[in-house]
């Protein structure tokens, strides 16, 4: 599949992957900071964004369309960052093509199954997005209202808005919602379809928010098991998207580590 990107800045070459939800300009900030030595990648993955919609929305699926990507940009190698579900698609990615990549950067996500405790989330805002009969809202307000009611979570419903799209006077979700709910247990769950390609020689950042709940126990075990050559840090005073919290901090860790 051939993704929709923008590239900023100039050097080596670093490919930022955003989350369930997102799409490349959620990590804009961070690319900007780092574009003064890095040239830098933002693809909107598969179902996201402004790429195409398909049905299967797996983990390896998302690696191949990065590896499609990486060949038709003529990369030879790079260094590849991203984070929560962006995470797991670098490192699958990574994990499938390690020839391809120099570094790895997992934001606030670690090759774990997280099904058992952020199933009733995502689920629901899944289920909510699309119970909502679009045509009935006459703006963006009355939508983002309506769903602050059923979610609850202002913060939550600010990012799910960003995929609230306006064509003809009609609203309509941009991203690929019955993919996600049929994928929202795989993109949860772990790496071990990946298992036989580890341990993996790539050195890799794994970035924690101190105020996260995706650091768990086991993740350093299950981290070791898949990349032995790795680091763990935690941000502090930072939930699962550390980047906006501690934007400073998170671009300097990254920075250190894609230049030590």
């Amino acid at each position: 599949m051939k993704l929709h990107y923008n590239k900023t800045g100039t050097g080596p070459p670093l490919i930022l992957i955003h989350g369930l939800f997102g799409n490349g300009e959620n990590l804009l900030p961070l690319a900007q900071s780092l574009a003064p030595h890095f040239t830098v990648y933002l693809p909107d993955l598969r179902n996201h964004g402004l790429s195409p919609h398909a049905e299967d929305q797996s983990h390896a699926a998302m690696a191949e369309d990065l590896h499609q990507f990486v060949v038709e940009e003529k990369i030879a190698r790079t260094a590849v960052a991203g984070h929560s579900m962006g995470g797991k698609v670098a490192m699958s990615f990574t994990l499938s093509f390690p020839h391809l990549v120099t570094r790895l950067v997992s934001l606030d996500m670690a090759p774990m199954d997280y099904n058992s405790e952020y199933s009733d989330v995502l689920e629901k805002s899944i289920a909510v997005m699309m119970e909502l009969n679009l045509t009935q809202f006459s703006s963006r307000g009355a939508v983002m209202e309506e769903m602050r009611k059923r979610l609850k979570d202002r913060k939550l419903v600010g990012f799910f808005a960003k995929n609230l799209e306006k064509e003809r006077g009609k609203f309509y979700w941009r991203c690929n919602l019955p993919a996600f709910r049929k994928y929202i247990t795989a993109i949860r769950g772990g790496l071990e379809e990946f298992a036989p390609l580890a341990p993996c020689p790539v050195p890799a950042l794994f970035l924690f928010g101190g105020e996260s709940g995706y650091l768990q126990p086991g993740v350093r075990k299950q981290i070791q098991r898949f990349f032995p050559d790795n680091s763990v840090k935690v941000i502090p005073q930072a939930g699962h998207w550390l980047h906006s919290d501690q934007p400073v901090m998170v671009r300097e860790t990254v920075f250190h580590f894609l230049t030590e």
